[in-house]
């Protein structure tokens, strides 16, 4: 019984649901800086609707990519699915009935939202989009993974929905402020699933899985990745002088460097070669690149081979001795990248949930401060 429940745990891929913990609470923290009053029983449930939807997406990827898991040789923490299916450890059917059951509890807790609380309009329409993106994510007939249009798609719903929604359940307005603050973390967070896509390449294309990255290849997927990071960097500083809090210039200085790193990383892979930072606990030295034959032809790009690795295990530092608890190989920018993702989250979200400003802040010439009044 008990190596079930721990099957189904990492089926459940827990560490994913802190984001949309992060994000809902960061719509929420928008709206409370904008002197509106968050309702507990609207916030809950509200965040009941965004677990499930979450967890009702893991499980219909982790069931219809099956057959694309099973030859995935280099599964990492975040990237390659959970594997426990493709492992014999649960059957898929169990995933599919947590699925259900998953979907009954969200539209449990839409209705109870509807008796309780008196929900904004726009909020039933952003709750509806979230379930069709990821019901349809990885789901037939339109399977947007397979599209090419299932990065972008998942990135505006985790990213942009999730903390709209927390904004409406709690009374907020969509404003300059929630606009700058939201569409750098969908520029992060589709960067982040390309980044996510680079270890699973060979085996989604040896499944016909159709992601974005089989489509446009390593070479233009790491330039749209470098260039969505750039563009997510660049709108983080802007945002201060337009309308942000100047706090937020903070976390976008505490991110860059992680972003730098992250664009070395990805442009080696795409090159044929992988990262090296396991010569440092720190930093990251040179990338490495591989002769033709000394690639591994189905363990992708981001292993060695075994007989250029094991030495290179033998002398790990106390970093990768944690990294190797937490299962994060230290050839693949998956750590940096969430890292990145995750600092910006926290930061922005920092910002909004201070002390809201006063309701008539009035300056020596008895005009309200538009920053303020924007906020």
């Amino acid at each position: 019984m008990l190596p079930h429940l721990v099957a189904f745990w990492r089926l459940s891929r827990p560490i994913f649901l802190l984001g949309g913990i992060i994000l809902y609470s960061l719509g929420a923290g928008i709206a409370h800086a904008q002197n509106s009053t968050i309702r507990s029983t609207s916030y809950v449930l509200g965040q009941v609707v965004v677990t499930s939807l979450q967890l009702m997406t893991h499980y219909l990827n982790e069931y219809w990519d099956v057959e694309a898991d099973r030859l995935n040789e280099s599964r990492t923490m975040f990237s390659g699915g959970s594997g426990i299916l493709a492992a014999g450890l649960l059957r898929p059917e169990t995933a599919r009935t947590a699925a259900t059951v998953c979907m009954v509890a969200s539209v449990t807790a839409t209705g109870l939202l509807a008796v309780l609380e008196d929900v904004n309009p726009l909020a039933w329409v952003l709750m509806l989009c979230m379930f069709l993106g990821g019901y349809f994510y990885s789901s037939p007939p339109l399977t947007l993974a397979n599209s090419g249009m299932g990065e972008l798609a998942a990135s505006i719903v985790v990213a942009g929905l999730v903390p709209a929604l927390g904004l409406a359940f709690s009374g907020g307005r969509f404003s300059l402020t929630f606009a700058f603050t939201i569409v750098p973390l969908v520029l992060l967070h589709f960067a982040m699933l390309l980044a996510f896509e680079f270890p699973d390449q060979l085996s989604d294309r040896t499944a016909g899985k159709q992601t974005l990255l089989v489509r446009i290849g390593r070479f233009h997927g790491a330039l749209l990745h470098n260039c969505c990071l750039w563009a997510g960097i660049g709108l983080g500083v802007y945002g201060p002088l337009a309308a942000m809090p100047a706090q937020t210039v903070l976390g976008t200085a505490i991110v860059a460097p992680l972003a730098v790193w992250q664009m070395f990383a990805v442009a080696a892979v795409a090159r044929g070669g992988v990262f090296r930072w396991d010569k440092s606990p720190l930093w990251p030295s040179p990338s490495l690149r591989l002769p033709r034959h000394h690639r591994p032809p189905c363990s992708g790009a981001f292993q060695l081979p075994k007989r250029q690795r094991a030495p290179t295990l033998c002398r790990r530092s106390m970093t990768h001795r944690i990294l190797g608890i937490l299962n994060i190989q230290p050839f693949s920018p998956d750590l940096p990248c969430l890292l990145r993702s995750w600092s910006v989250l926290i930061q922005f979200e920092s910002c909004c949930l201070r002390p809201p400003f006063p309701k008539s802040p009035v300056n020596q010439a008895g005009v309200v401060n538009q920053r303020q009044r924007e906020f």
